[in-house]
């Protein structure tokens, strides 16, 4: 499955893409996905190998492995410039980045690296431009890091019944143990220690005949205690 999808919320633009290949035998299941979400500010590649027991026609447990590479989120990009009392010195970040600003007779322009003004009050700045300073900063420290491996234990289950009127998609995976590779911005160092990663989903479709139908999708990700989810329903019309 190939799925792209331009979104713009709060006034941001984001893209969103998940593209994935599923091989399905008797005894084994091998996949693997690109997910990019950003809206979350997440992004990794995964692969995962498991071993499969059907429980009958519908309902199947699994166990195995998931590896997956990603920027590394156990990395504060703050943690260096943060002060003794928490605070973030956003005003030296700002200049370290280029802002600027002005007294003028009517008031503070502040303006950004090109010299287009971006807020003529502080605390317009403060409220709008700051916040989106800070993400820049942190997303140039992220980038200036290596991406980092995670190799995990996964369990799951997955249930699939379809008859001619209606058919249920469900599924959920569960990630409790992962290998501490004990690099300097591991997850595990910033976590101090193990996390649950999880994901789940449920589709479910209704044929009205054989040309129309509806369905309803939802999806929900807990990955590095970044959490997202997709909720959407849609029509199904077959052009024979």
């Amino acid at each position: 499955m190939f799925e792209i999808d331009y979104r713009r919320q709060q006034g941001k633009n984001f893209l969103n893409q998940d593209h994935f290949l599923r091989y399905v035998a008797d005894r084994y299941v091998v996949k693997v996905e690109y997910l990019e979400d950003g809206f979350a500010d997440i992004g990794y590649f995964e692969s995962s190998e498991r071993f499969r027991q059907k429980l009958n026609s519908k309902f199947s447990f699994n166990i195995g492995a998931v590896q997956r590479i990603s920027e590394p989120y156990g990395f504060d990009p703050f943690a260096d410039i943060i002060r003794p009392d928490g605070s973030i010195p956003w005003m030296k970040v700002a200049t370290d980045m280029g802002y600027n600003w002005n007294t003028l007779g009517l008031g503070d322009v502040y303006t950004d690296p090109e010299g287009e003004i971006v807020a003529n009050s502080t605390a317009v700045f403060e409220a709008v431009v700051v916040p989106q300073i800070l993400s820049e900063y942190a997303n140039e420290q992220r980038s200036a890091l290596p991406n980092k491996w995670e190799h995990s234990l996964v369990m799951g289950f997955d249930y699939y019944h379809y008859s001619k009127t209606f058919w249920v998609h469900s599924w959920a995976n569960v990630l409790p143990y992962h290998i501490d590779i004990e690099d300097d911005y591991s997850y595990h160092k910033f976590n101090e220690g193990q996390w649950i990663d999880y994901s789940g989903g449920l589709i479910f479709g209704y044929r009205f005949n054989k040309s129309l139908g509806i369905f309803t999708e939802g999806r929900y990700h807990q990955y590095w205690n970044r959490n997202w989810y997709e909720f959407s329903t849609g029509i199904n019309y077959i052009i024979r």
